[in-house]
């Protein structure tokens, strides 16, 4: 029986393009308007109701690049299951799902590394994004 390749959410930070497994993604939502949070940890920019809860939500360029998302129509809020919570990731061009095979180790990965794969789509390289590490540096940063 051969094993199917994964279902992936692909999205772009900058010039990178990224991808995280659709079974940790809850929504896609267009950017809503944020709550402002006094003194918020790392690249955490606010929070937003969902499911009668306020969300985090991490900018993920911000995380990343170093400056903040750009408010653009493709930026959207990736709401995913980190852990033990459920948090918004602030993304680029979020716009498109598709089964990605071959999946690569990147070299050298760690494992409290946010990339731990590589995937070459045709010469274009999809970076596979762990959820769990990416929101705990989020929080952290």
């Amino acid at each position: 029986m051969e094993s199917r390749a994964p279902l992936m959410l692909l999205f772009r930070i900058g010039e990178g393009r990224y991808a995280v497994r659709c079974t940790r993604v809850e929504c896609v939502l267009s950017r809503p308007r944020l709550h402002q949070l006094l003194g918020p940890p790392g690249a955490v920019v606010g929070s937003f109701p969902y499911r009668d809860a306020l969300t985090p939500v991490i900018d993920v360029c911000k995380l990343f690049l170093g400056a903040p998302c750009p408010d653009r129509i493709s930026s959207r809020i990736v709401v995913v299951r980190a852990s033990e919570r459920v948090v918004g990731l602030l993304v680029e061009r979020a716009t498109d799902t598709r089964a990605l095979p071959g999946e690569t180790l990147a070299p050298g990965a760690r494992s409290d590394a946010i990339v731990t794969g590589i995937v070459d789509e045709g010469g274009e390289l999809q970076q596979i994004v762990d959820v769990d590490a990416l929101v705990a540096r989020g929080f952290a940063s």
